[in-house]
């Protein structure tokens, strides 16, 4: 038997009243209470959501959509009484999402692109990191819709995605959270409604930024040999920001080859730039080598660069952002194949030097 949904699209035509309806949907599919009595107090319910829909919104539209997202489910539980138990509730609210899907998409996308836009490039990254981290699997979940909206720990998604290990990077992180569109970033479970792991919204967020391309391109690049994200930053310079991205891996039994890489595809590294780097490079945790993706390096930044040990540069020029990923590919592979060689003798000769002294002694 078919179920009649018409009812619900007065809540689902205009962008406030659906970003309202669609939250109070998502908080209730997600509740772990398996079931509510006939009494049941939306208004106390929602209240959780305010701070999320004005992170949305803004103040004034807040107030709208959370009106509207009370008679959605006001209006819900009229209609199908059944929802008060567990599983009919899951599978009524899932069908309701997939059914204005398109539309929630549309909305959503458009209210939060704004937002992402004012984030720091090296923000940007960890939220791909973030959204790609979900969409593989790597995140651990509690609970997810038909459409692919997620229920998780938030610790989860900060330690899978974002690798924090600590609480330092933390506000941050949430603030990232909070701009994105995510809902309850405040809270220790979290909700990524299903537009903000979808590719439009992937697309949206990298399509005019040739760093943020480059950057996901080394990664995964990376990834394959075996190197592990540890973070990005941004690092100010004389010609503009460059974006810092920090990877590791293990070589042999204690030993962790630590590289950092600084990319600016549109510039041209000088002097004051490149000391800038230098400066950079002997902040801990110190590199144990650094790669510089650049547009040129100067006549006297190439100088210092010869004569500084750890630190190599990529010149791209004019090349487009295909070419130029297949350039720093096959580069960076080339340079990271022949680093790991070598870390990988030098630990090993520096095994065989200390057996050596402790069988002499």
């Amino acid at each position: 038997m078919s179920l009649d949904l018409s009812w619900t699209s007065p809540y689902f035509r205009d962008p406030v009243s659906a970003l309202g309806s669609y939250t109070a949907l998502l908080l209730l599919r997600f509740e772990r209470r398996s079931n509510y009595e006939r009494v049941f107090n939306i208004d106390e319910f929602l209240s959780q959501a305010k701070p999320s829909l004005r992170n949305l919104l803004g103040s004034s539209a807040a107030d709208r959509a959370y009106e509207s997202g009370v008679r959605f489910l006001e209006d819900f539980f009229r209609h199908f009484p059944e929802a008060l138990q567990a599983k009919p509730r899951a599978r009524l609210l899932e069908a309701i999402e997939s059914f204005h899907y398109d539309t929630l998409r549309r909305y959503y996308l458009a209210s939060v692109i704004s937002e992402v836009s004012k984030l720091e490039r090296h923000e940007k990254f960890l939220l791909c990191r973030i959204i790609e981290s979900i969409r593989s699997g790597k995140v651990p979940l509690i609970d997810r819709t038909s459409c692919g909206s997620t229920y998780m720990l938030k610790v989860d998604l900060l330690y899978h995605a974002a690798g924090v290990r600590d609480v330092e990077h933390v506000a941050e992180l949430q603030y990232i959270l909070a701009c994105s569109g995510v809902l309850l970033p405040e809270y220790t479970r979290i909700i990524v409604p299903a537009p903000l792991t979808d590719n439009l919204f992937l697309r949206q967020l990298t399509r005019t930024d040739r760093e943020l391309e480059l950057t996901q391109t080394v990664t995964r690049r990376l990834a394959a040999l075996g190197y592990t994200y540890c973070r990005t930053y941004s690092l100010a310079s004389i010609t503009g920001k460059m974006l810092v991205l920090e990877l590791r891996k293990k070589i042999l039994g204690k030993y962790s080859a630590h590289i950092r890489i600084y990319i600016a595809p549109r510039q041209e590294i000088d002097t004051p730039s490149y000391i800038k780097i230098l400066q950079d490079t002997n902040t801990p945790p110190r590199p144990n080598l650094s790669i510089v993706i650049c547009r040129s390096v100067s006549e006297n930044a190439r100088k210092c660069l010869t004569e500084q040990a750890g630190v190599i540069a990529i010149e791209l020029g004019d090349v487009d952002t295909d070419k130029a990923r297949t350039y720093i590919a096959e580069t960076i592979v080339k340079i990271l194949l022949e680093f790991s060689a070598t870390s990988a003798l030098h630990e090993t000769l520096s095994f065989l030097q200390d057996l050596y002294t402790a069988l002499l002694g």
